[in-house]
């Protein structure tokens, strides 16, 4: 898992950034603004959303430059 701070202003990469980190295969771009993901779960018979990830975690989706599959990017700040 990649870190970064997000008290510096303009830290967290954004949609078309390319992304390379050492061990990875391929360079990627960000085809996604940062999000959080959510999920839907029954609470007493009523559908409700909750977020997957913690306050300090942030996803991208993210695609191998020239491929078409699109991975899952979970980013911690700090």
């Amino acid at each position: 898992m990649t870190s970064f701070s997000s008290n510096q202003a303009g830290s967290l990469p954004k949609a078309n950034d390319v992304l390379y980190m050492p061990g990875w295969s391929y360079c990627y771009r960000l085809i996604s603004a940062p999000f959080c993901r959510i999920h839907y779960l029954r609470c007493q018979g009523h559908l409700v959303a909750a977020p997957s990830d913690s306050p300090d975690h942030v996803a991208y989706l993210m695609q191998p430059l020239g491929g078409d599959r699109v991975d899952h990017l979970l980013l911690r700040t700090f």
